[in-house]
């Protein structure tokens, strides 16, 4: 299926940091929604049920591990130049399938400007993470790869948040049980769209985690995003609105112009 090896593999080692990861799945990840969503997604377009998924920039592979789980003949790869994520994934949420749903994952670690892959019905790029290509080069050339490894009907799906507000310099700080998520946009550059972000955790013992993570970004807008997908061969781009989760599934609403907040969260689906 692709240029590295299946699950495990022998860049994968032992993870060597378990709590972040788990925090992060919990306040920023709601996997089951996101293939509920993808699934709705595809299914609407193409009027056929999806199998093969592509998650890139996977980290710990949350949605690659319920997407096989979802159906016996869904396949997904997860794909992060990270191996310790991987390891993570590895350590605590493959052995939780069953024999024949790990034989259906495969985890690479590679950049995914090299990543090779069959044919595949999704591709996704959650939670910014294809912001770090801040030349247009690049984020070229990351487009073309997906187009190229996506079926005639395939589909690729990039997270991205806008507005106002998201181009400004604050703490955002989100209760999840018995712990506080804390979203820090940390510097902005108005002119580049340079974005400097930060993410802790704070217990309930009063113990933090400072910078767990990272996030050294270029935010792309809308409009940069649609016009480099189509000039990269795709044959529609479209932007959907991310409003809330009900009932397990994300709602949706689809924005080729709009009257938006402060700060909103959105879709950028590439069509092949």
């Amino acid at each position: 299926m692709s240029n590295s090896s299946p699950l495990p593999t022998s860049r994968i080692q032992p993870s060597t940091d378990d709590i972040k990861y788990s925090l992060y799945i919990k306040a920023f990840q709601n996997p089951t929604a996101s293939v509920a969503f993808l699934s709705q997604l595809f299914e609407q377009q193409n009027s056929r049920f999806p199998l093969s998924l592509r998650e890139d920039f996977c980290g710990t592979a949350a949605i690659c591990t319920n997407w096989v789980e979802s159906d016996p003949q869904r396949t997904a790869m997860g794909v992060d130049v990270d191996p310790e994520p991987l390891a993570w994934c590895c350590d605590h949420l493959a052995p939780q399938l069953e024999p024949t749903q790990r034989e259906r994952l495969e985890l690479v670690c590679v950049d995914v400007l090299e990543v090779a892959s069959q044919p595949t019905d999704l591709i996704l790029a959650f939670n910014c993470s294809f912001c770090v290509f801040k030349g247009r080069n690049r984020l070229k050339a990351y487009f073309r790869n997906c187009h190229s490894t996506l079926v005639d009907d395939g589909m690729l799906v990039l997270e991205l948040y806008a507005g106002p507000e998201a181009q400004m310099v604050g703490v955002d700080r989100v209760q999840c049980g018995d712990f506080v998520a804390v979203w820090e946009q940390a510097s902005f550059n108005a002119v580049t769209h340079d974005a400097l972000n930060f993410i802790h955790f704070e217990n309930a013992d009063g113990s933090r985690l400072q910078k767990a993570f990272v996030y050294d970004w270029r935010l792309w807008t809308p409009v940069e995003l649609t016009e480099t997908l189509l000039e990269c061969g795709f044959k529609e781009a479209r932007v959907y609105r991310k409003q809330t989760i009900i009932s397990g599934q994300f709602s949706i609403s689809e924005s080729s112009h709009a009257d938006v907040p402060d700060y909103w969260e959105l879709f950028i689906v590439g069509i092949r």
